[in-house]
């Protein structure tokens, strides 16, 4: 897929290490990214797609496609997922998704 940008294996239930699980890598295009860091930072649907200056409805499509990608049924486990595999930190700096 094109714009690939983004892969994590699934975490254990504590976070800490990768599973040999059936869950297929989760791949995310750069716009899911740029979503998903907005939904890690509180934002909702609207403020999205003002924030990114796209229609409503799509912010709504790349939402569900987000979940579905990371098999996870809340932004709140999405948000994990974001700040576990992709959030900036000393020893990865994820800037480099979005250029």
């Amino acid at each position: 897929m094109n714009g690939d940008v983004a892969r994590c294996e699934p975490a254990d239930a504590s976070g800490s290490a990768p599973l040999v699980s059936p869950r297929p890598v989760a791949i995310l295009s750069s716009t899911e990214v740029r979503v998903l860091a907005l939904i890690s930072e509180g934002a909702q649907n609207a403020e999205i797609a003002r924030t990114l200056a796209v229609p409503l409805p799509a912010i709504e499509v790349h939402v569900a496609s987000i979940l579905r990608k990371l098999a996870v049924s809340t932004r709140g486990a999405a948000t994990t997922w974001f700040l576990r595999c992709l959030s900036e930190s000393p020893t990865r700096k994820t800037n480099r998704l979005f250029r």
